[in-house]
């Protein structure tokens, strides 16, 4: 099975179920923490900001679903199962609560597919409070050229976090992970709920880092890189997710009126170009784009 390789402490999960399953688990995996839901919300209650994550049927947003999720707070990480997302409803969707991921809204579609809006359409606070943040883009304006995944941020952080693949955590292929995980968990609770939790509190402890990194970057107006995203991308992840969600009108004739204006700029910028280099090229050709910029004899 996958190791867990890290410079930093990592809290041992706490697995979060319904009575009798509870003390079913506590009996089969000793030394397990297990909670009850009311517990874990007692102790979430009043937790500004919390990461999450999800591992699901698949990939497609349409129609894939949550098998298992998890939560952090910094300071501990909760594996839960799909049925406990009702419970968990209220304190999700809270706008007043930051939700930080990685790639947030695809795990939104996810836990939408499960029957929880964590957008309530009904509460207006939402439209003025942006409350998700996304690790993913974070991480792209601080560094821009380098793999923007969860395990190769946490792999670099300060205090690195080696987090184990799936392919090496349960010596199988990624492929119908939903399905694979429900059965290892029947064999092997403890190693799916490490897996599954480890997400949620390596993205937390992403966010604490990028968030500092992020505001001591400052940007060209002036600012830093960190009030940048909370003023442009935080903002759009939202509008992203509502444009998903509910679509976008098209003006099909406005279009289409455009279309001659459009093609003649695009003709006198071709031409525009040939004179520049002194010969006809083709615009749409890369191979002969190249040498008009990097060769230093055109």
């Amino acid at each position: 099975m996958g190791q867990i390789i890290s410079a930093t402490e990592v809290p041992e999960p706490i697995m979060v179920e319904e009575g009798a399953e509870r003390e079913r688990l506590r009996q089969r995996v000793p030394g397990l923490r297990v909670e009850s839901p009311d517990r874990t919300l007692e102790r979430l209650q009043n937790v500004p900001v919390l990461a999450f994550d999800t591992e699901t049927t698949g990939l497609l947003r349409h129609q894939d679903s949550v098998v298992y999720w998890s939560l952090s707070d910094g300071e501990n990480r909760w594996c839960l199962p799909r049925h406990s997302l009702y419970r968990f409803a209220g304190l999700l969707s809270d706008p007043t609560r930051a939700l930080v991921g990685q790639t947030v809204n695809y795990d939104r579609w996810m836990v939408l597919n499960s029957g929880i809006d964590l957008m309530d359409p009904s509460d207006s606070r939402w439209r003025t409070r942006y409350r998700t943040w996304d690790v993913a883009t974070m991480h792209t304006l601080h560094s821009d050229n380098q793999p923007h995944g969860l395990k190769s941020i946490c792999a670099n952080l300060p205090e690195p976090i080696r987090m184990g693949s799936f392919r090496e955590t349960f010596a199988s292929p990624e492929k119908d992970v939903g399905a694979k995980l429900r059965t290892f968990y029947a064999d092997d609770p403890m190693t799916v709920i490490k897996y599954a939790s480890l997400d949620a509190w390596g993205t937390f402890k992403a966010w604490e880092h990028l968030t500092d990194r992020l505001e001591r970057a400052e940007d060209k107006h002036g600012g830093n890189l960190l009030d940048y995203y909370l003023r442009f991308e935080q903002p759009m992840h939202d509008i992203l997710w509502q444009m998903e969600r509910e679509g976008v009108l098209f003006d099909s004739e406005a279009a289409v009126a455009k279309i001659h204006t459009l093609e003649e700029e695009m003709h006198q910028l071709r031409k525009a170009i040939f004179r520049a280099v002194g010969r006809v090229v083709n615009v749409n050709s890369t191979k002969q784009l190249i040498p008009l910029f990097y060769d230093q004899d055109e």
